[in-house]
């Protein structure tokens, strides 16, 4: 994307792309659902007993923590044999997964597999896309053997396994839920941040200082809040609804990819690789493809998975050297907290990563710490923000301070010859109609010399600024008043007609001659005034030289009497 172009259609598919986002979540909301209601039941923690066959042939029992090595090609094979309900009444088998293929087995004959979409049907059986798989068991399954098989594609994820649980879907799905409910804290907090400052931009809206930066940020912290909210598995307003909430997870995620990449382009715009923009398009392709071959049923959300790693791959590699080739130019001072916040997020991350299978062991769940160093992101960004948002606003205020400064007299503090000039601009713009409603008033003030000879300047600038103010009370909001010479004022309005200017003239007067008894001087005013006529005149010049000959007529009667020409 070029320098000239590329910003306008990077947030043109942005928008693009979050329109088709927010309808493919209703077409899959509008879709037939689970509804179960979640109850807390009791389940059955399968943490021991289960039978593992090592490479050489030796059998032991072992627990889901422990580390194995491979005993099928590319996977891990162990078994059990599935208990009583006497403790539990169960039908449903719970597996946590990361990235792996799973298979399940009753007495050696398959039920279920994530990766076979005969055998993998939607609804209760599968959990899609996300952590957990939810198996339906056969009746009569108690005291037969359950051997469970995953081949994961990754290495990391190669040798472990996850949580294993005996209970209802409801009862299994519930306690997935407690387990993960320090993630919905975390999930309001990113959407409640992302909408306040959201609604912030929003009251800046007449101000015209909102940002594209700063809009996009609130949409990084609406949408990976709704990610986090998708992944704490607890939807009471959806509930039972899997599907929908793994559909949620699959849209937020890339939403909030793109609004992360999208940020960046709009902080380093400039001096950003072109192609940061081939990875955005990427993004966005790879979306719109998915949601499609979903609704077309021809490929499954999830299985875009791999593609969408490698595009996630490539872009935290572009970050990671715009930020470092950033930090190290010292271009972009200002920006230095994001970029900061944004290296220590990739930090956390990679400890995530790490830690992934040692906090199954331990209980820990994954993804605490990218999510808090998430959570500092996100507010680096809305405060980076605000203060661009507070920077811009002030130089707004100065910018429109000088404009106005330039355009007011010092002396009078109504208008210059600066507004003058905008008007009989903007009056060869406007339709013939328009431009006979405009009427011109000239006024000039008698005896001014002598006042300066015989006071001083100093008394003359003062009565300057007294006809001034009577021109403002007379005239008020219905003429502009600029002054066009020393004593000299021209009145340019639209809405004024032969007689409210007549009042208005003889009112001006009138004060005029009632501040004489507050002076130790005289003063008095002549003014004539004229409408434009295209018959008579080219521009609004010629209106102005004619209320100038009318106001000059007025002059040499020397008398009250409106002269108009």
């Amino acid at each position: 994307m070029s320098k000239v172009k590329g910003k306008p259609i990077a947030n043109f598919l942005y928008v693009l792309v979050s329109l088709c986002a927010i309808g493919f979540l209703m077409y899959a909301y509008f879709r037939p659902h689970l509804n179960t209601k979640l109850q807390m039941e009791p389940v059955l923690e399968l943490d021991r007993g289960w039978t593992y066959v090592s490479p050489e042939g030796n059998k032991k029992e072992i627990t889901m923590m422990d580390r194995m090595r491979k005993n099928q090609k590319d996977g891990i094979v162990i078994s059990r044999i599935l208990p009583q309900k006497d403790k539990v009444d169960y039908d449903t088998f719970g597996l946590w997964s990361v990235f792996q293929e799973v298979t399940i087995f009753i007495d050696g004959e398959p039920i279920y597999s994530n990766k076979d979409k005969t055998m993998a049907k939607r609804g209760l059986e599968r959990h899609n896309g996300a952590l957990w798989n939810f198996v339906k068991l056969p009746e009569n399954c108690t005291g037969k053997r359950l051997t469970v098989s995953i081949r994961a594609p990754y290495k990391t994820y190669q040798n472990g396994f996850g949580r294993a649980m005996l209970g209802t879907y409801s009862g299994i799905y519930a306690k997935v839920r407690r387990d993960y409910s320090w993630r919905m804290i975390l999930a309001v907090l990113f959407i409640a941040i992302g909408c306040i400052f959201g609604f912030y931009q929003l009251l800046l809206i007449y101000k015209k200082t909102v940002l594209i930066s700063s809009v996009i940020s609130s949409m990084f912290a609406i949408w990976f809040g709704l990610w986090t909210f998708s992944e704490a598995h607890m939807a009471p307003f959806y509930t039972g609804n899997a599907p929908f909430i793994s559909i949620l997870s699959f849209v937020a995620v890339r939403m909030a990819t793109i609004s992360f990449l999208l940020y960046f382009r709009s902080v380093f715009y400039r001096d950003y690789r072109k192609w940061n923009g081939v990875i955005l398009a990427l993004l966005c392709g790879e979306f719109v493809l998915s949601m499609c071959l979903q609704l077309l049923h021809i490929r499954d959300y999830y299985e875009s998975l791999g593609e969408f790693i490698i595009l996630l791959g490539v872009l935290i590699a572009s970050v990671f050297f715009e930020i470092i080739y950033t930090l190290w130019s010292g271009k972009y001072r200002e920006t230095k907290s994001v970029l900061i916040a944004t290296l220590v997020l990739g930090v956390l991350v990679g400890v995530d990563t790490m830690l992934l299978e040692s906090g199954q062991r331990l209980r820990i769940p994954y993804g605490v710490s990218a999510t808090l160093g998430m959570l500092l992101l996100v507010l680096v960004f809305v405060v980076s923000e605000f203060v661009k948002i507070k920077n811009q606003a002030l130089l707004a205020a100065k910018a429109e301070h000088f404009e106005k400064m330039a355009e007011t007299d010092a002396l009078t503090g109504v208008n210059n010859r600066v507004t003058e000039n905008r008007w009989l601009e903007e009056h060869r713009m406007l339709t013939a109609n328009e431009k006979m409603k405009t009427s011109v008033v000239v006024c000039d003030m008698n005896f001014l010399k002598s006042v300066n000879d015989t006071y001083g300047h100093r008394f003359g600038d003062e009565a300057i600024r007294t006809m001034a103010r009577i021109l403002k009370e007379v005239f008020g909001e219905r003429g502009v008043i600029c002054r066009t010479g020393g004593d000299e004022f021209t009145i340019f309005s639209n809405t004024m007609d032969g007689t409210t200017l007549r009042e208005c003239i003889h009112q001006l007067k009138v004060q005029m001659s009632e501040e004489n008894q507050k002076t130790e001087y005289l003063l008095s005013v002549s003014a004539g005034f004229a409408f434009f006529d295209p018959e008579r005149d080219i521009a609004l010049e010629n209106t102005i030289s004619r209320a100038d000959d009318a106001m000059y007529h007025d002059k040499m009667l020397s008398k009250s009497t409106i002269a108009k020409r």
